[in-house]
Protein backbone atom coordinates (compact mmCIF):
# COMPACT_ATOMS: atom_id res chain seq x y z
CA UNK A 1 0.00 0.00 0.00
CA UNK A 2 2.87 2.47 1.29
CA UNK A 3 4.62 1.85 -2.20
CA UNK A 4 1.08 2.08 -4.31
CA UNK A 5 1.05 6.12 -2.52
CA UNK A 6 4.48 6.65 -2.79
CA UNK A 7 3.78 6.28 -6.87
CA UNK A 8 0.97 8.12 -7.39
CA UNK A 9 2.53 11.21 -5.15
CA UNK A 10 5.47 11.08 -7.71
CA UNK A 11 3.37 10.90 -10.59
CA UNK A 12 1.64 13.90 -9.43
CA UNK A 13 5.01 15.77 -8.42
CA UNK A 14 5.84 15.18 -11.99
CA UNK A 15 3.13 15.91 -14.05
CA UNK A 16 4.01 19.45 -14.98
CA UNK A 17 7.24 18.58 -16.31
CA UNK A 18 5.12 16.64 -18.49
CA UNK A 19 3.10 19.15 -19.96
CA UNK A 20 5.76 21.69 -19.87
CA UNK A 21 6.78 21.45 -23.58
CA UNK A 22 3.15 21.42 -24.91
CA UNK A 23 3.05 23.27 -28.32
CA UNK A 24 6.03 21.10 -29.81
CA UNK A 25 5.47 18.13 -31.65
CA UNK A 26 8.14 15.57 -29.76
CA UNK A 27 5.77 12.49 -29.76
CA UNK A 28 2.86 14.30 -28.70
CA UNK A 29 -0.79 13.21 -29.61
CA UNK A 30 -1.91 14.09 -33.01
CA UNK A 31 -4.32 16.91 -32.40
CA UNK A 32 -0.83 18.34 -30.30
CA UNK A 33 1.67 18.02 -33.18
CA UNK A 34 -0.96 19.95 -35.27
CA UNK A 35 -1.65 22.97 -32.88
CA UNK A 36 2.02 23.40 -32.48
CA UNK A 37 2.16 22.68 -36.50
CA UNK A 38 -0.23 25.63 -37.12
CA UNK A 39 1.02 28.05 -34.49
CA UNK A 40 4.46 27.73 -35.93
CA UNK A 41 2.98 28.72 -39.00
CA UNK A 42 1.20 32.34 -38.37
CA UNK A 43 3.70 33.08 -36.20
CA UNK A 44 6.46 33.36 -39.28
CA UNK A 45 6.19 35.54 -42.45
CA UNK A 46 7.14 35.12 -45.89
CA UNK A 47 10.08 32.50 -46.67
CA UNK A 48 13.19 34.83 -47.65
CA UNK A 49 17.01 33.93 -48.50
CA UNK A 50 19.49 35.10 -46.79
CA UNK A 51 23.54 35.37 -47.00
CA UNK A 52 26.08 35.28 -44.83
CA UNK A 53 28.62 33.36 -42.30
CA UNK A 54 27.07 30.61 -40.36
CA UNK A 55 28.47 31.69 -36.78
CA UNK A 56 28.40 29.52 -33.53
CA UNK A 57 26.28 32.16 -31.58
CA UNK A 58 28.15 31.38 -27.87
CA UNK A 59 31.59 32.28 -28.90
CA UNK A 60 30.17 35.21 -31.50
CA UNK A 61 28.53 36.85 -28.59
CA UNK A 62 31.30 35.92 -26.08
CA UNK A 63 34.66 37.08 -28.14
CA UNK A 64 33.41 37.96 -31.46
CA UNK A 65 34.25 34.42 -32.36
CA UNK A 66 33.93 34.51 -36.90
CA UNK A 67 35.58 34.26 -39.95
CA UNK A 68 37.92 31.68 -41.21
CA UNK A 69 40.42 31.50 -38.43
CA UNK A 70 37.20 30.51 -36.68
CA UNK A 71 35.30 27.75 -38.47
CA UNK A 72 37.07 24.91 -36.73
CA UNK A 73 35.74 26.02 -33.67
CA UNK A 74 32.05 26.96 -35.18
CA UNK A 75 32.17 23.49 -36.55
CA UNK A 76 32.61 21.94 -33.23
CA UNK A 77 30.14 24.12 -31.08
CA UNK A 78 27.52 23.24 -33.57
CA UNK A 79 28.32 19.99 -33.42
CA UNK A 80 27.92 20.12 -29.73
CA UNK A 81 24.08 21.56 -29.77
CA UNK A 82 25.06 25.39 -29.65
CA UNK A 83 22.58 27.82 -31.26
CA UNK A 84 23.55 28.69 -34.90
CA UNK A 85 23.67 32.27 -36.45
CA UNK A 86 23.40 33.85 -39.60
CA UNK A 87 25.79 36.94 -39.69
CA UNK A 88 25.01 38.99 -43.20
CA UNK A 89 27.38 40.92 -44.99
CA UNK A 90 25.38 44.37 -43.32
CA UNK A 91 25.88 43.17 -39.77
CA UNK A 92 22.69 41.90 -39.04
CA UNK A 93 22.70 38.47 -36.64
CA UNK A 94 19.79 36.08 -37.55
CA UNK A 95 19.00 33.08 -34.82
CA UNK A 96 19.15 30.43 -36.40
CA UNK A 97 15.74 27.94 -35.66
CA UNK A 98 14.68 24.65 -36.58
CA UNK A 99 11.60 24.13 -38.25
CA UNK A 100 9.74 21.53 -36.01
CA UNK A 101 7.97 20.04 -38.86
CA UNK A 102 10.78 20.28 -41.55
CA UNK A 103 14.12 19.81 -39.33
CA UNK A 104 16.69 19.00 -42.97
CA UNK A 105 17.36 22.79 -43.25
CA UNK A 106 18.40 23.46 -40.00
CA UNK A 107 20.56 19.96 -40.31
CA UNK A 108 22.32 21.25 -43.44
CA UNK A 109 22.76 24.75 -41.54
CA UNK A 110 25.18 22.59 -38.72
CA UNK A 111 27.00 21.54 -41.89
CA UNK A 112 28.01 24.72 -43.13
CA UNK A 113 29.29 26.13 -39.80
CA UNK A 114 32.15 29.08 -40.37
CA UNK A 115 31.19 29.08 -44.42
CA UNK A 116 29.09 31.71 -46.51
CA UNK A 117 25.82 30.43 -47.18
CA UNK A 118 22.41 31.19 -48.65
CA UNK A 119 19.37 30.31 -46.00
CA UNK A 120 16.08 30.41 -46.55
CA UNK A 121 13.18 30.74 -44.04
CA UNK A 122 10.84 33.01 -41.92
CA UNK A 123 12.03 35.56 -40.14
CA UNK A 124 10.01 35.85 -36.78
CA UNK A 125 10.68 38.47 -34.27
CA UNK A 126 10.28 38.17 -30.32
CA UNK A 127 11.42 40.63 -27.72
CA UNK A 128 14.16 42.41 -29.28
CA UNK A 129 15.80 38.69 -30.92
CA UNK A 130 15.57 38.13 -34.76
CA UNK A 131 15.38 34.50 -35.77
CA UNK A 132 14.80 32.68 -39.07
CA UNK A 133 12.92 29.34 -38.87
CA UNK A 134 15.02 27.76 -41.47
CA UNK A 135 13.77 25.96 -44.36
CA UNK A 136 16.90 25.38 -46.24
CA UNK A 137 20.79 26.40 -46.35
CA UNK A 138 23.10 26.00 -49.25
CA UNK A 139 26.68 27.03 -49.49
CA UNK A 140 27.06 30.54 -51.37
CA UNK A 141 29.07 30.44 -54.56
Amino acid sequence: MKHWMLAIAAAVALAPWATAHDGHDHGKAEGQGKAAEHAHKHAAGPAQTFEGEIIDMACYMAHDGKGEKHAKCAQACLVKGMPAGLLTGDGKVFLLLENHSNPKGYTAVKKLAGEKAKVTGSVVEKSGISGLMVTGAEKAK
